[in-house]
């Protein structure tokens, strides 16, 4: 049996409206930018590495243009996934979530690798977080066909499963929309 193809998809072309400014090109107290912090930390990784957005490439990440700008993150993964061939899986992450690291992503990579080919989420019980998100290409042409701009009906368009809320710690879904947040999370965890 063959090994599964991953890829990555890094969504990075938002407005951030909330924060005011583009979260990707935040500044960490070492000088690196949120989107070169998080590209760095996943580039042990194999297989494709794609920041969706009107970004250039970072170290092993090609940029992939958003074909729809303003349509929201659906609508542009949906657009990405159109072009994407040869990939049994696509992990997909947010530039706002900067505590997703290797250990995780190796958990959920095993993880998925134990259950049936499905696309999978996290749902923190009232709220769906979908991201880190995984969609499986037996899902892609029914993701391909949908329309919605949200991030929750491109998962029922793949038939997606929950991850259970156990398998992340709370903390490693942190996810960064607001001034004030950056500041706690630059304070926590650079010692600033």
């Amino acid at each position: 049996m063959r090994k599964p193809v991953w890829a990555f998809a890094l969504l990075a072309g938002g407005n951030s409206s909330r924060m005011g400014k583009d979260k990707a090109t935040l500044v960490l107290p070492n000088n690196e930018t949120l989107l070169r912090y998080i590209c760095r930390r996943l580039s042990v990784f194999g297989g494709k590495k794609t920041i969706l957005g009107a970004r250039g490439a970072e170290d092993g990440w090609s940029s992939y243009p958003d074909s729809s700008p303003d349509k929201g993150p659906a609508i542009a993964l949906r657009n990405f996934v159109k072009q994407l061939d040869g990939v049994d899986f696509l992990i997909v992450l947010t530039v706002d979530m900067p505590l997703i690291d290797i250990a995780l992503i190796r958990n959920l990579q095993n993880w998925i690798l134990s259950r049936q080919k499905s696309s999978w989420c996290v749902n923190l019980g009232e709220r769906m977080c979908a991201f880190p998100l995984v969609l499986s290409s037996d899902n892609f042409d029914s993701i391909c066909r949908g329309k919605s701009a949200k991030i929750s009906d491109l998962v029922k368009d793949a038939d997606g499963l929950y991850f259970p809320s156990s398998m992340f710690p709370q903390e490693k879904l942190l996810n960064i929309n607001h001034p004030h947040q950056w500041e706690q999370f630059c304070s926590d965890y650079f010692f600033v």
